[in-house]
Parts: structure tokens; C-alpha cells; sequence
């Protein structure tokens, strides 16, 4: 196996036609939206027999070796879904007996494909939605969980934890601690006052090295999520820069000592970089569009690419089709010519160029590609 996500990415991008064709599934494995088994073994059979079909035809010669592979994509998929993964990419060349695959933290779209080369369309596009870095924090009045999160792994992670006890108002706790010789009356009113001080303090405190500590996981380009109850993401909040503080995504929670979840931190992280990704590549198209170095159709980008001058690549989402998801397994026949956008995807990538996928439905018009040149 190739690994990681960057290492796999560039086994199959220098993968070198060999006349032999290559076979890669991609596949979502979690479960049905009804909450039944994951659906992929059958939307692998479903989708593998469609490009069996439409690669061979009625030659059974040319056939029968990806039918034979079958058994080993579903081993692939049975074993991958032992491990917790919540995706695989499987790539195998029948004639030379070559294979290898990659499990993901998380899911990517199913589709299965026997080309001249690796099909990188899904596995791109699963890197463009989740390549940007984000960094989720959980805090309270006096404990913080902190993690950076890229492409659905868990980089780097830390946390502050403070005892409760001199952070916590409670409820008669000031007028037991603060009866004096006075008396308790005059004695715990000023004994409260005084107290209610030191906690605030100390809350104060523990916010700070609490935002200390999560700058350390921050960066220009990083996406904050900051999650629990209202007062202390406030306090925490205040302790960052205005700019980091004002790009902050705030969810509400109550959140306790105990540190979330690994799969709905990748979850959490997964939902707002995709939708960052997206709104970046529809932001992207409009300025590309004023910039005076706009190309638009698949000929016009693949001069671009031949000359070397081509900055960016925007590819329609469904531009080449696909499978589906998990929950919602079925057939979406693309919008356009399918191997034409792969080779403008692989040609851009070796030269260089910036990759980026969007659903704007001005792009089937221009065939779904369309880039930005360098100069």
C-alpha cells in the first residue's frame, strides 16, 4: 500500500501507461441513510459490471480478467470496513498483477473505472474539499481539547485542564466558606463578593493559557471551529487576535472533560472544510472570469496546459459522473465527456496547476472545465 493520501496521490499520478488497463473503484462505505449494512459492495458489483460492460463490450477475452477481480475488491471492501475506514480507493492492473489501495478516514463518492491509467477524478476531488487544515476546539469553564485536523486526520492535538473546583460557582458555597467571626450575615456577603472575584480570576487565567494554547494550532489559512457553551467560548474568544477571533465558526454545546469523538471530530472538520472549499471555488470562478486570463471549454484548457500557462482548473463536480454516496447509491451519467476532463485533470496536475471542482451549472455549458493562465 501506498500509505497516505499525498503518497497515494502520486503513485497514481506517475503511473505510466503500459498498454495493460487499470481498474479503480472508489467507494463510500458507510451505512444506507435507513441505517442499514453499508452499501458498497453491491454499488461495487453494480458499478464494476457497468464498466466491465462499457470497456469490453462482448469480448469476453477482454473481460474476464476485471470479472475475476471482483472477489478481490470485495475482500478489499470487507477488510477496509474492519478497520473503521470510511473509504477506499482500489486500483488494480489485471494483466501485470499489480494492486494497491488506500482506507479513508472518510467517505468519498463511489464510482468504478477501466481506463489507460489510474482514474484520479474522486480522489482529487476528496482532496480539494477536505485540503484545507482546520483546528476544532472544545473548552469550558476550565478544560480545553484542542485538534488540527487535514483531510480527515487528526495531525496534532493538545489541551489544557485546570481543577474545577476554584472555577465553579456554586450554590451556598460562598456563605459556608465565608462565615466569620463577624458573623455570617456581614461575614458571607463579603466572603461571596471575594470569592466570586478569585473565580473570576482564575477563570481568567485558565482562558488565557487556554488561548495560548490553541494558537498553537492555528494558522493563516485554518478553519476555527470553537465548540461549548456560550461563557466559555466568549472568554476564550477574547484571548485571540480580532482577526482570528472574527473567522471563528461558534457552535453551541456543553461539552465535558471528556474528548470527542474521533469520528465526528472528522466529521465536524470534514462538513465546514468542504463548504469552505466550495464557496472559495465559486469565488474563484467569478474572479478568474473579470481577470482578463479566463479560458473556458475543454480545447482552450488544453492549450493552456500544453503551453505550460495554465494557474488553475476548475472541473464541474459531475462533470465526468459517478456512483453516488452511501445514501444515495445510484448512477450519475456525466455531464461531460468523461476521459477528455480526466486528461485536463491529470494534465493539469503535472504541470502544476491549481485543481478545484464546483457544481455552477455555467460550467456544463463550457464543458465543464474551465481555467485561469498565468500570464
Amino acid at each position: 500500500m501506498a500509505g497516505t493520501l499525498d503518497g497515494f496521490r502520486r503513485f497514481l499520478l506517475e503511473f505510466e501507461p503500459s498498454g495493460e488497463p487499470v481498474l479503480t473503484a472508489t467507494l463510500d462505505l458507510r451505512q444506507a441513510a435507513a441505517g442499514g449494512p453499508p452499501p458498497a459492495r453491491t454499488v461495487a458489483k453494480e458499478a464494476l459490471a457497468a464498466a466491465i460492460a462499457e470497456f469490453a463490450g462482448e469480448d469476453e477475452r477482454r473481460a474476464e480478467p476485471f470479472r475475476a477481480e471482483r472477489e478481490r475488491l470485495e475482500a478489499a471492501i470487507d477488510a477496509a470496513l474492519a478497520d473503521g475506514a470510511l473509504g477506499l480507493v482500489y486500483v488494480a492492473v489485471p494483466g501485470e498483477g499489480v494492486r494497491d489501495e488506500l482506507q479513508l478516514p472518510l467517505p468519498l463518492r463511489n464510482d468504478v473505472r477501466i481506463a489507460p491509467v489510474p482514474w484520479l477524478w474522486e480522489l482529487e476531488r476528496y482532496r480539494f474539499l477536505l485540503d484545507r487544515p482546520v483546528t476544532v476546539a472544545t473548552v469550558d469553564l476550565h478544560t480545553l481539547h484542542v485538534f488540527r485536523l487535514r483531510h480527515g486526520q487528526i495531525e496534532a492535538s493538545g489541551g489544557v485542564d485546570w481543577s474545577q473546583h476554584p472555577l465553579m460557582k456554586r450554590h451556598g458555597r460562598a456563605a459556608t466558606e465565608g462565615r466569620g467571626s463577624i458573623g455570617s450575615a456581614a461575614g458571607g456577603w463579603h466572603s461571596k463578593n471575594k470569592l466570586e472575584a478569585i473565580v473570576e480570576a482564575h477563570r481568567a487565567m485558565f482562558s488565557k493559557e487556554a488561548g495560548r494554547e490553541l494558537a498553537n494550532y492555528l494558522g493563516g489559512d485554518t478553519v476555527l471551529i470553537v465548540a461549548g457553551a456560550d461563557e466559555a467560548r466568549s472568554e476564550l474568544l477574547q484571548t485571540l487576535e480580532p482577526a482570528v477571533r472574527s473567522r471563528a465558526v461558534e457552535l453551541p454545546g456543553n461539552p465535558t472533560h471528556h474528548e470527542p469523538d474521533a469520528r465526528q471530530l472528522r466529521e465536524l472538520a470534514a462538513e465546514h472544510a468542504a463548504a469552505l472549499a466550495q464557496r472559495e471555488a465559486a469565488a474563484a470562478l467569478a474572479e478568474w472570469r473579470e481577470s482578463g486570463r479566463f479560458v473556458a471549454g475543454p480545447e482552450a484548457v488544453a492549450q493552456a496546459i500544453a503551453e505550460g500557462r495554465l494557474a488553475g482548473l476548475l472541473l464541474h463536480d459531475d462533470g465526468a459522473g459517478h456512483w453516488g454516496t452511501a445514501a444515495d447509491a445510484r448512477r450519475v451519467p456525466p455531464l461531460g465527456d468523461a476521459d477528455r476532463l480526466h486528461e485536463l485533470l491529470r494534465g493539469a496536475l503535472r504541470t502544476g496547476a491549481d485543481v478545484r471542482f464546483a457544481s455552477d451549472p455555467s460550467l456544463v455549458e463550457e464543458g465543464c472545465a474551465a481555467g485561469v493562465l498565468r500570464w
